[in-house]
């Protein structure tokens, strides 16, 4: 009788250590595949960021072209110098400014933005045009914040 239950014990530890080695090599398979997916995901995000990056160049040596064609009228730069800079040829400049309300107002951040607009049902193309952002970008925000 001993005999007997030391050949089924004996079984049923074979049995139990093999299924375990089984478990083990299957759950390092998976890991395996989720590692390979993981790194094909972030290679195809890579690949559409350098792209856009690609278009961005591009988009503004076009401009760049553009503007140097353009004829030179005014010595003055276009841009607005920071209010904040002292200008020797203004004087009242320092006065005007203090005389100023201060405009203080709130922006909203470009995440909650893409949110917002995801909520309302627009697509991640239509977002990405509506807030002058790229495609990638709002996606990745949308994957991101979207599944909390």
């Amino acid at each position: 009788m001993t005999f007997f239950l030391l050949t089924i014990s004996f079984l049923l530890h074979a049995i139990s250590i093999y299924l375990i080695y089984h478990l083990y090599v299957l759950n390092k398979q998976n890991e395996h595949e989720n590692h390979t997916e993981i790194i094909r995901i972030f290679d195809t995000y890579l690949k559409e960021i350098k792209e856009e990056n690609k278009r961005l160049l591009s988009y503004n040596n076009n401009e760049d072209r553009i503007l140097e064609n353009e004829p030179v009228t005014n010595s003055k730069p276009k841009h607005k110098e920071h209010h904040l800079l002292y200008d020797e040829t203004d004087s009242n400049h320092i006065t005007d400014f203090l005389k100023e309300k201060p405009n203080d107002s709130i922006e909203t951040s470009i995440h909650a933005k893409v949110l917002q607009l995801y909520q309302k049902g627009l697509s991640v193309e239509e977002i990405a045009k509506q807030l002058d952002c790229g495609k990638t970008e709002a996606e990745l925000i949308i994957k991101f914040y979207g599944s909390r």
